[in-house]
This record gives structure tokens, sequence and C-alpha cells, in this order.
């Protein structure tokens, strides 16, 4: 074929060039119908239609079409502006290089890249989510060390900035959702569902297969869920920070935020720190801040707001209940170790290298190897942290003044509060307690071995001791309705509003109840005596004899007392939230009751023993073993007197009718 045959040559047909001006055509940049227009594209697939190397080039617009450099160093404010008049909505690959604007733009996504604002760089935000081999992942730095030809035995969901970033090739499934999940973890722990930012970002697992358990099979949703979690396995944790504390611990069950967290602040490094690692295993805990501190809580249920939520030491146990044991443990740091102090004063420090001298306004009662709690306020620690966290004293320079070891070599100085310091003494292992109601045994320092079920029972003690308390308020008030802070020790108390005057007893009901029974038998096997004697006749004659019977009517102390409602709070509907809690009034014979008893007088019979010489368990004086001003008798150890005494009678009687008798047959 030549130009002839194919249309002639003139205007409007073939026309002739030389070579410059080929090259010239195909050299244009400005003419859109020479340059890349004269250029023919065709895909080597059947059917494919032929286009302009200029139409396929369209497709493929950068920033740098409109002008950008791309250097970090020129300005590509008007590239970018003049660019986003092309194009708007759409996702924009940077191809990893930095551009220096004004502002960066927003018009459409883009992704790979920098933009330099003056001096501050900032990060493209858009990451394009990325699917292959049952693995879907999005997210800076997400699955960062796998690629496309890795794959997982299951599904695996990874989203989030930073999310599985130090895992190898090599997963068996799991959910991960949210910025930091699993960062540091080695391998995707297995079928592990983490959802959160910062969600068990520390699990290290033994393998990321079945036969691996260490750091596996965990479910956590809620922003730092499972934090400093490294080999726990078979965890459930649900709501922010929920478990965060717990190191090794397996099979736990938290919901609720805060729950069984512990405490990590920002430390002296401006990082991150478990101020104690929990190795808690098998234990419930349901509410917000639900056992929060207890580190060695094992086999344990925390359940409702703030159950137990300063507890430390103690295991076996069942809380439940808003506030229940709310104080129990607030003796003792995270450490279970006993407050020297509790109250908090300014101080001042200054560091060479790595010694920190603190100077405190006030004796710091700090011992080495302690904890002393503090934050600081000014100089480059505050720059770093201004929240509390635990120092370990190296020296104590003088009453108000000790030294600490900062693991950053600086020089500096400011001012600094010094908080709550514990020694090197164990607090009491609260262990073995069953405590159910809102507020109960709340007041507790320290319990062993309770059992308390009741709203508010036993809510005003200091501490429990192997005492069960069951009812409303059971146990939680004394003789006149005044609060019950230290009788705890082996005590049974049933019933509502059940007073209690002393430690080691049996209270059964109140005052207004009577206590019905078919049968109860006391012991008296011979096996259990000792020091035997028989009881004198005249003796028991005597005692009788003395005995003064009156009738009378009940005007217990025990009932002059009220109960009231106080402001304890509000609620989430910012309603007042009250308690009720029981003051003691004027004894004025009011609650006087009707009916007649009869009786003795536990005084009368207190001085009939005087005179007698004699001192058994009829008569108890509660004040003698450190109890409330009461006296009882024990009406059963007068039968022993009266059996005695009849006994004499009936053997008078029968030294009468012997000498009738005998006056009889004269």
């Amino acid at each position: 074929m030549t130009s002839e045959s194919a249309g002639g040559i003139g205007t409007g047909k073939w026309v002739g060039v030389g070579d410059a001006t080929l090259r010239s055509n195909l050299a244009n940049k400005t003419n859109d119908t020479l340059g890349d227009s004269l250029l023919g594209v065709k895909q080597p697939f059947a059917n494919a239609v032929a286009r302009t190397q200029h139409d396929f080039n369209a497709q493929f617009v950068t920033v740098m079409d409109a002008g950008a450099k791309a250097d970090g160093v020129s300005n590509d404010s008007q590239a970018f502006a003049l660019f986003e008049t092309w194009k708007s909505g759409q996702i924009v690959d940077l191809h990893g290089k930095t551009y220096l604007v004004d502002a960066i733009p927003t018009a459409n996504r883009y992704m790979n890249g920098r933009f330099l604002v003056r001096t501050t760089a900032y990060d493209t935000w858009y990451e394009p989510m990325r699917i292959w081999n049952g693995i879907i992942t999005a997210g800076k730095n997400a699955l960062k060390k796998f690629g496309p030809t890795d794959g997982s035995s299951q599904s695996l969901i990874v989203f989030g900035t930073e999310a599985c970033a130090s895992a190898a090739p090599g997963a068996s499934g799991g959910v991960a959702l949210g910025d930091g999940v699993h960062q540091f973890s080695p391998f995707i722990p297995y079928q592990t569902v983490a959802i959160g930012k910062g969600a068990f970002a520390r699990l290290q697992p033994d393998s990321s297969s079945l036969s691996g358990t260490n750091g596996n099979r965990n479910v956590g949703v809620g922003a730092y869920v499972g934090l400093f979690t490294t080999t726990g396995y078979q965890n459930v944790f649900m709501g922010r920070n929920t478990g965060s504390g717990i190191t090794t611990g397996y099979q736990n069950a938290c919901y609720g935020t805060g729950a069984l967290s512990g405490a990590a602040p920002v430390g002296i490094e401006g990082e991150v720190v478990n101020l104690i690692d929990f190795t808690v295993s098998r234990t419930c805990s349901f509410g917000y801040n639900a056992g929060k501190n207890n580190f060695n809580g094992n086999s344990s249920v925390h359940m409702g707001d703030r159950a137990a939520v300063n507890l430390k030491s103690g295991s076996l146990s069942v809380y439940i209940g808003s506030l229940s044991a709310y104080n129990l443990g607030s003796d003792t740091d995270l450490n279970g170790k006993l407050y020297t102090k509790t109250t908090s004063e300014s101080a001042t420090y200054s560091q060479t290298g790595t010694t920190v001298t603190v100077t405190c306004s006030a004796a710091h009662t700090a011992v080495v190897g302690g904890k002393v709690m503090m934050s600081f306020s000014s100089g480059s620690i505050a720059g770093r942290t201004t929240d509390a966290f635990w120092i370990t004293p190296m020296s104590i320079v003088s009453p108000t003044v000790f030294t600490f070891v900062s693991p950053i070599y600086e020089s500096t100085s400011g001012n600094c509060i010094v908080g709550t310091v514990s020694g090197m003494v164990n607090g009491t292992d609260n262990s073995h307690n069953t405590i159910v109601g809102y507020g109960a045994l709340s007041g507790a320092l320290t319990s062993e071995g309770m059992t308390v079920l009741g709203y508010q029972a036993g809510a005003n003690l200091k501490a429990g001791y192997r005492s069960t308390l069951l009812g409303r308020m059971a146990g939680n008030t004394i003789l006149g309705g005044s609060a019950n802070t230290d009788f705890g020790t082996n005590c049974v108390a049933i019933g509502d509003v059940t007073l209690l005057s002393g430690n080691n007893q049996f209270q059964l009901g109140n005052s207004t109840q009577t206590v019905y029974y078919y049968q109860m038998q006391q012991r008296s096997d011979e096996r259990d005596k000792a020091d035997k004697r028989e009881i004198e006749g005249e003796l028991a004659v005597a005692f009788v004899r003395g005995l003064e019977p009156h009738f009378y009517k009940f005007d217990y102390r025990d009932d002059y007392y009220e109960e009231y409602k106080v402001q304890v709070g509000v609620d989430d509907e910012a309603q007042p939230v009250f308690e009720t809690r029981l003051r003691p009034v004027e004894k004025d014979g009011r609650k006087k009751r009707n009916r007649d008893h009869a009786g003795f007088l536990a005084q009368q019979v207190k001085e009939l023993m005087d005179r007698l010489g004699i001192d058994f368990g009829m008569y108890q004086d509660h004040q003698i073993n450190g109890g409330m001003d009461i006296k009882t008798l024990d009406y059963q150890q007068a039968l022993p007197f009266v059996t005695k005494a009849l006994d004499v009678a009936f053997r008078r009687l029968d030294d009468i009718e012997a000498r009738l008798a005998k006056l009889e047959k004269k």
C-alpha cells in the first residue's frame, strides 16, 4: 500500500513530512492533537479497542502533572490547588514523596506520602484495604511484616494503625481491630479476638497454632483491654481497660470499664507502665472497676459497681453488689504492703545524673525498698508525665529527704507531690469471703472468712473475721443504733437490723421478733467437762431462795433508734442517690411494750452470786470481754441449783416424815 493508493497526497490527505518534523510533532507538549496523541495503543487481547497513548495516560494523573516538585523544599500548594480542580473525592497515590504545602489539601483521599506544613510533617491519613489469601487488612503498618504470599489457615481480619505490626507471617485466624492491637506480638495469637485501641498489645503467644496455649484464645473488646497481658490465655475482657493489668492470668471473665484492670499511669519515662503484674486466674469481675486492684484474687467473683474495688490481696471469695466490700484492702498499696502514710504534701526535687533527691515539707516515713506515690508539676519530669506513679526509695537521707534512681540521665529540678507511702510489711490476706448486697461490709479494711448477705450488712465494721451476717443491716449497729465498728469476730447475726453487743456472739433476730422452735438441745457430754464437783445443798438452797422473781414490761434500749436517708451521690440521670442509715434517739419510755413478762433481774442475780461467793455462767457482763454494757442471764444454768435445792427439801421432808412416823408409834 502507498500514500497514493490509500487516499492520495494533498490538502486533507496524506502530507509528506521529514524526520525533523515527525520528531517535533511527537515531542509536542502543548497541542493535544500531537505528542502522545500520535501514538496508538491496543492491548493484545481479542476485540481490544484501539486508543491513543494520550487517552491511556489520562487515566493516571498525578499531582506532579499539576507542577508539584515533591522534594519537601519547593512549595507545592498551587499544584495541589490546581490538581483538585481536576479531581476531587478520589484516592490519590503520592508515591511515597514529601510535599511542602501551606495547609493539608482535603479534596481527595491522599495515601502513601507525607505533607510538610511549615516544619511539621503529617503522614497521609488514608490507607486502602488489602485482601489476600484469607486475610483482610487495613491501616498504616497493619501486618507490616506480612506480604501478598503469606496466608492464614483460617480467616484473619486486621484493621488499625500498627495493628499486629510485629507479627511474623503465619497466622491461624482471629480478629484484630484498632490502633496498636497486638502491636508487639511476634505471632498472630491463635483464635483471638481483639477489638479496641491497644487491645492485647503485648501478647506473647507460644505459637500461632492450636499446639500453643500461652497467649492464645483470648477475647477482648474495648480500648486497652488486656494491655499488659503476655502469656494469659482463654480470657474474656469487655470494656475499656478491662483486664489491662493481667499478665499471665488465664480463664478470667471481666465485663465493665476498669474491671480487674490495676493501675497503668504514664511513668517517669513518658511511657505507660503497669504498676503491678496481675497473675489472676479463673476469676469473674462484672461492673465498673469491679475487683479493680485484686492482683492475686484467684477463683473469685467481683460483681457490681466498684465491688471490692480497693481489694489487693485475697482469693477464693465472692463479692456481689454495688460498693460491696468497698474499703477492703484500702490500708495497703497495690503490692499488698501496709501504708505508713496516706496523706499528701508538697515537696521539691532535684536530679543530677540518675539520682533524684526529694525534699518533703513533712516527715515522709519512706523506707528503702518500699514505695512512694509521686507526681511532678514542674521540671523535665513533668514535661513527660503529670500522672502519679510509684518510685522506690534508694536511700533515706533524713526524716524529710530521700533519694531514688531515675532511668533517665539528666539534670533538672522542680516541684512535686509526695502521696501515699508504703513499707515492707504485708497487709491482711483478705480471702475466703462471701459478701453479697449493696454496701455490704463496705467499711471494713480487713476481712477473712466472712459471710455477709444483705443491704449494708456489716457496713460499719472496721474488720471482720469468720463471722456470718445475714439480713438488711445485720450487724451494722450496736445498742441504741450506734455504728458497730468493732464487733465482727466470730459472730453470727441473723435478721433485719440485728444488733451485736460483742464478739463471739450469736444474735438471732431483733427485739421485735420471737424465735419459735420444735427441739433444741445443749451439749452436755461428760467427756467435754473438767473440774467436776457437786453443788452443795445449802448453797443451792441459799441461791434459789435468794432469787427475786419479778413481773415487768420490756423497754429495750435497742429499740431507741431511727432510720433516715442520706444522699451519697447522683445517678447517670443527675438524680440524687440515697442510702438508709441508723442513728440513736433518746430513751424516753415511748417504746415500752404492753405485755407483762416474768423473770429475774441480771443485776440482782449478780449481787446474789457475789454475796454467796460464787461465779458461774448464768450471769454474763458483756463489757468484761470488750463488749457493750449489757447484762444477760442463762436461765438454764439455774436448773441445777433448783434441782439440788429440791433434793435438799425432799431429804428434809423425808426426815420429817420419818420422825413423825416414830412419834405416831409411841
